[in-house]
């Protein structure tokens, strides 16, 4: 039997690719790939851990996160939905609260 973490169902590609896989032109007919969505979240991902601890990256820390990327482009770990369709894109630096499900909270930072 074949692997499906390395070669997704089609199902799993249509529904990566409506959910997660950004447009990237203005007529909605270019998509991310996935490893250009897992770029941008990795990217996201750097950014909030940088902006928490008010400094760049270790080289470990930066080995953390090829490693994430590495799991995520393998599709043998996953971040939250919400992260792989806003993550690194504008909204979600300015309004930091679109990536939370927090419903009954008051967040406004990345500590929060």
């Amino acid at each position: 039997m074949e692997s499906t973490v390395n070669n997704p169902s089609t199902r799993a590609k249509v529904i990566t690719r409506r959910t997660y896989n950004r447009s990237l032109n203005d007529e909605g007919t270019v998509f991310e790939t996935w490893h250009e969505t897992i770029d941008r979240v990795i990217e996201h991902q750097k950014w909030l851990w940088e902006r928490a601890i008010d400094r760049e990256l270790t080289d470990d820390e930066s080995i953390e996160l090829f490693e994430l990327k590495q799991l995520l482009l393998s599709r043998k770990v996953a971040v939250a939905g919400r992260t792989l369709w806003l993550g690194g894109t504008e909204i979600s630096r300015r309004r930091e609260s679109s990536m939370f499900n927090c419903s009954f909270t008051y967040a406004e930072t990345v500590n929060d």
